[in-house]
């Protein structure tokens, strides 16, 4: 038993303290580079990793691109751009599919129909397709990113929610409170939703990941943020035409997408042992 708590324990703080490292170097990043991440430098143009510059002397510590871009520094501020649009992505999911969850859950007869209904329309479509052609029709902007990730992304949360719902509006404690005369609103509010807290922040966190990954492949595509800002995703797909002359451009950003998934799952998996 001890040993599984040392386990445990330890799964906890090596997941977070890379998660936290990521954070730090993404939203710090002028801290740890003094490079202009738009900067073309066509007189340095592929330089392999730990290379000097010799236009400012500097070091290019992972390279640079087909621009003479520094790609420490893509990849520090476009890491910014992916957890952004992973973070808030997974949130409004949490948000919007947790609220229709809970209706389809409390109130089983005509809104819980029509809510389930949509998420097995949306279900019943692919979520890469839908996205590319969301995407293709309002185009490629930051916020039009988010904007698809949501719609694709509320349904897990709905579904899984609704589930925990139907289990919560037969126990004692919210009987009791509707035979009180407790109102709808104040039973969903006061007894079910804090109950849900645990599911919800788990499944969040491992929706934030989710997205990281489908904004990636978004960009990969050419279809998620826009090509001229820096993202992990974008950096791939810039960097596929030298595979076999620069690998270090696709996997670079691609190593840390891999580090920054396998970091929030396990931290996930932690969550949902201590908190469940």
């Amino acid at each position: 038993m001890k040993r599984t708590r040392v386990k445990n324990k330890r799964k906890g703080l090596i997941s977070g303290g890379c998660l936290i490292t990521v954070l730090v170097l993404t939203l710090f990043a002028p801290v740890f580079t003094s490079h202009d991440p738009y900067a073309q430098n066509l007189e340095n143009i592929l330089a392999p990793p730990m290379t000097a510059s010799e236009s400012d002397g500097g070091i290019a510590l992972l390279g640079t691109d087909q621009l003479g871009r520094d790609v420490l520094s893509r990849l520090l501020y476009g890491g910014r751009t992916s957890l952004l649009v992973g973070v808030v992505s997974a949130i409004l999911c949490g948000m919007i599919g947790s609220a229709l969850g809970v209706v389809a859950g409390y109130y089983r007869r005509v809104a819980g129909v029509i809510i389930m209904r949509l998420a097995d329309i949306n279900l019943s479509v692919p979520t890469m397709l839908m996205a590319i052609m969301i995407v293709a029709v309002l185009g490629s902007t930051l916020f039009n990113t988010i904007l698809v990730l949501t719609v694709t992304g509320w349904v897990s949360f709905a579904r899984v929610v609704r589930s925990e719902t139907l289990s919560l509006r037969e126990r004692n404690f919210v009987e009791a409170a509707r035979a009180m005369g407790v109102s709808n609103f104040r039973v969903i509010t006061r007894h079910i939703l804090p109950n849900l807290s645990h599911t919800v922040i788990t499944l969040t966190t491992l929706q934030i990941a989710r997205m990281i990954l489908l904004s990636a492949s978004l960009s990969f595509l050419g279809l998620g943020i826009d090509v001229s800002s820096p993202s992990w995703g974008g950096m791939i797909n810039d960097g596929r035409n030298y595979i076999m002359t620069a690998p270090w451009l696709s996997a670079i950003p691609g190593a840390a997408i891999a580090f920054t998934l396998v970091g929030i799952n396990i931290f996930s998996d932690w969550l949902h042992e201590n908190l469940g």
